[in-house]
């Protein structure tokens, strides 16, 4: 014997809802649904290939990644078609039902536009909450984020697919906020090596070529930057046997031995559209999340540890008469020489000594190994340790930094264990991976953000840090903007959808043409006003001149244009 199981009391209230909703509303929640679902698919798909052309060109991705990339862009373009797609769809379908003469059937059966409204405003509401809810949380947290993950993931082969294809690749971020063009003849991706290479370093936020690198092979390494040892989002190159032009003054020396990293590319959750709204609230309370801000913070404390570390090597000169550091392996150099003024000349440290001699001791050794003789100058230099080689170092220095002494014009002389020495000629020499006290690491890495935008360092401080303090005054100021604009253009474009559905339904019913090329013609014209407005409003956040409110007011300017337009035609349909 079966028994019938009775369907629960929600079940019958779901179930009974829609045929309680009038014939007339079912009718065009079912016409304009279609219609805009097919529009905004069609559109959605057009502009997600559009979006694939600069990683098909830059990266050489191939069929499968591609088919990933456009399902995981497909959330990003649907924000800006729908409300699109959803007014061109109630401008077609009112179109329709006025050229039919179904609205005036529906006005002579007591049926107002008011009732015929309600089904449009309906959708646009329904899809305004779709779009806050792509744009703020599922775009950024998912599909922005695994586009990340697979990008990162095939790092190695997008490398070497760019060398092959155009010879060179570029990485985004060399030490910081620099970069740099690695040019390539010949890659062999099997052993990771690359042949007759030549790599240009540019200066720091110009396109001036510092340095140029030039070897006969290099090796390469991938790691990952983070914790997450799938994601390969960053190189080490190692030039051998390399010959390095340093420009204007075109000095050049040889190296045995480089090394210097990169990372592959630049981060999409770094960009204000990629961060969703938890994350663009949590800039307020922590700026530095933001790679900006973080980038100047960073290279601000770089300056405060090179000043402080000048410091103290000249207060043990003048209280011993010389200073020491150490190397990777625990090797000491002892420097004499007389100090340069002013001491802080370049870049918060540059030239500290004059006339100078160094020594080299091995560990525990007493009697040098190697003396650097009539050196014209020794300028310090502060290097981000690559991770490939921090783990080789006996003691790694905190933060990945280490000083690297520069020495102009060295008489060498490396002492032989039986009395015999070797005299070499340099003009240009580097003593690398020397470490810094860690003190000083923790007091200059330690600066807040606060602290480098009131310029709260130790006197005497280096001009480049004083003019950091002003930037970040005025980075900060402008990421508060971009921060309120990037919230304000969501929801602007978000309330797009209910606005432009009754504009599309009462344009439709004006101009009575049921042409699906008219009613594409009548709602582009509104939604590119509205875009236009808040394109306009996020562009004023690059000038002064124009405060946030006045910023966000052009933002708004073009939906309550259209609000006022959406008022202006339904008194005009009510009187007809």
């Amino acid at each position: 014997m079966s028994v019938s199981k009775s369907p629960s009391r929600i079940r019958l209230f779901l179930g009974g809802l829609w045929p309680r909703v009038p014939i007339l509303h079912r009718y065009l929640a079912r016409e304009l649904s279609f219609v805009a679902l097919l529009t905004a698919t069609v559109l959605t798909s057009l502009m997600a290939l559009c979006g694939l052309l600069q990683p098909l060109g830059r990266y050489g991705i191939t069929a499968t990644e591609m088919l990933e990339i456009l399902i995981l862009l497909f959330p990003f373009f649907l924000v800006f078609t729908v409300p699109f797609a959803l007014m061109l769809a109630c401008c077609w379908v009112y179109g329709r039902l006025s050229a039919d003469n179904e609205l005036s059937a529906c006005s002579s059966s007591g049926i107002n536009i008011q009732t015929l409204l309600i089904v449009p405003l309906l959708l646009g509401l329904g899809t305004m909450i779709l779009s806050v809810v792509l744009a703020n949380w599922l775009v950024p947290n998912w599909a922005l984020d695994r586009f990340e993950v697979l990008v990162a993931r095939h790092g190695k082969d997008i490398v070497y697919r760019q060398l092959n294809r155009r010879g060179s690749y570029t990485l985004d971020r060399y030490q910081i906020d620099r970069r740099c063009i690695i040019h390539a003849d010949r890659i062999d991706p099997d052993n990771d090596v690359l042949s007759g290479i030549g790599v240009a370093i540019f200066a720091r936020d110009t396109n001036q070529v510092e340095q140029i690198i030039t070897a006969q092979s290099a090796n390469l390494s991938f790691f990952s930057s983070d914790e997450n040892a799938d994601r390969l989002d960053s190189i080490a190159i190692v030039p051998l046997q390399a010959t390095v032009v340093t420009l204007p003054e075109y000095d050049v020396h040889k190296a045995a031995s480089l090394e210097f990293s990169g990372r592959i590319r630049q981060k999409i959750s770094e960009s204000f559209s990629a961060m969703s709204l938890d994350d663009l609230m949590a800039l307020g309370d922590d700026p530095e999340r933001h790679s900006s801000v973080r980038n100047l913070a960073q290279e601000a404390r770089r300056i405060a540890v090179a000043s402080e570390l000048v410091k103290r090597l000249h207060a043990d000169r003048t209280k011993y008469g010389y200073f020491e550091l150490y190397g990777p392996k625990q090797e000491r150099y002892r420097f004499t020489g007389s100090a340069p003024k002013p001491l802080f000349s370049i870049k918060g440290a540059g030239n500290i000594l004059e006339d100078a001699t160094i020594e080299e001791y091995l560990p525990g050794g007493t009697e040098p190994v190697r003396v650097f003789e009539n050196v014209k100058q020794v300028n310090l230099e502060l290097v981000e340790l690559p991770a490939s080689m921090a783990a080789s170092q006996t003691k790694p220095a905190p933060a990945g930094l280490t000083a690297s002494m520069v020495l102009r014009n060295a008489h060498i002389r490396e002492l032989a264990a039986v009395g015999q020495e070797t005299v070499l000629e340099h003009t240009h020499f580097s003593i690398s991976q020397l470490a810094i006290p860690e003190d000083i690491i923790q007091r200059g890495m330690g600066l807040s953000v606060q602290e480098i935008k009131q310029a709260d360092f130790p006197r005497p401080t280096p001009k480049r840090l004083r003019g950091i303090a002003r930037q970040m005054i005025a980075r900060l100021a402008k990421l508060s903007k971009e921060v309120s604009l990037e919230i304000h253009s969501r929801m602007a474009i978000a309330v797009c959808c209910p606005v432009l559905a009754i504009l599309g339904a009462l344009l439709g019913a004006i101009f009575r043409r049921g042409q699906f090329i008219v009613a594409a013609g009548l709602s582009l014209v509104p939604a590119m006003v509205a875009l236009l407005f808040i394109i306009m409003g996020k562009r004023m956040v690059d000038s002064d001149v124009f405060s946030t409110g006045m910023a966000v007011a052009v933002a708004w300017t073009g939906l309550i244009l259209l609000s006022a337009a959406n008022v202006f035609l339904l008194v005009k349909v009510l009187k007809r």
